[in-house]
């Protein structure tokens, strides 16, 4: 979680000159991040309940996973757009380079977004450090 914060931080300041080298750096970093985040934390979450719950579960977590992503992909476009209008700019997204100050508005909701992204991050990393790991439950035998 803090590699994903540290290349939220770094997406913050990529500017319209950014080296397209170094971006592909901190997308890989994303990546490891992301891998390195998500299969322990889904492991500790499927850990800790009993096996004949193991498919609610899974199906929770996958379901909680694909809102996180709707939800932070509108969130971010709101910004973004938030942005371009806070600066009466309403211009397609295709013509952004072709309209003048549209690219720095751009790039003004983008930086917004990445820093949304990075505070979520620090709240995500403190909440699993203060929560620890769990420990797993015995399946319970269930009534028939």
């Amino acid at each position: 979680m803090s590699i994903g914060a540290a290349t939220g931080v770094a997406f913050a300041f990529v500017g319209l000159d950014t080296n397209l080298g170094l971006l592909a750096i901190v997308v890989f970093f994303t990546g490891v991040a992301m891998g390195v985040w998500n299969v322990p934390n889904n492991s500790s979450i499927l850990g800790s309940v009993p096996q004949n719950r193991l498919g609610v579960v899974g199906a929770f977590t996958n379901l909680t996973r694909a809102i996180g992503t709707v939800v932070g992909q509108a969130v971010a476009a709101a910004v973004v757009v938030g942005a371009m209008v806070a600066r009466d700019l309403d211009v397609p997204l295709n013509e952004i380079a072709d309209t003048n100050g549209a690219s720095e508005a751009f790039m003004a909701g983008w930086r917004i977004g990445f820093l949304i992204v990075v505070a979520l991050s620090v709240v995500g990393l403190s909440m699993a450090l203060l929560i620890g790991a769990p420990i797993r439950q015995e399946a319970r035998p269930t009534r028939r």
